[in-house]
């Protein structure tokens, strides 16, 4: 009785399902802009509340790219994120990127 009782224990612990959840690591999204004559950060903003996707379809990346990399913001990106932020990008004066950093 016992043998029988831990086979069937045994038999439902194999063919349990395992459920297996994506991992999704939490990401603060920014726009940072640096000195075109050096490396030296002048300013950041946060992105808060633009979705990935927006990102994707703006920079013209697949879907499937979770855009950890830093992007450079040239002309035909500016209108759109200066409607999202609300602030002028000078590019003329600056390099500006978006950048992504662990949360």
């Amino acid at each position: 009785m016992i043998k029988a009782l831990s086979d069937r224990k045994q038999h439902r612990r194999e063919h349990q399902t395992v459920r297996v959840r994506r991992f999704a690591p939490k990401v603060q999204r920014f726009i940072r802009w640096y000195e075109k004559d050096g490396d030296r950060l002048i300013g950041e903003v946060e992105l808060k509340g633009i979705k990935l996707l927006a990102l994707q379809t703006l920079f013209g990346e697949v879907k499937s790219n979770p855009m950890y990399a830093n992007y450079q913001i040239f002309p035909r990106q500016k209108p759109f994120l200066e409607r999202f932020l609300g602030i002028p990008l000078q590019l003329d004066s600056y390099d500006y990127f978006v950048e992504c950093s662990a949360a």
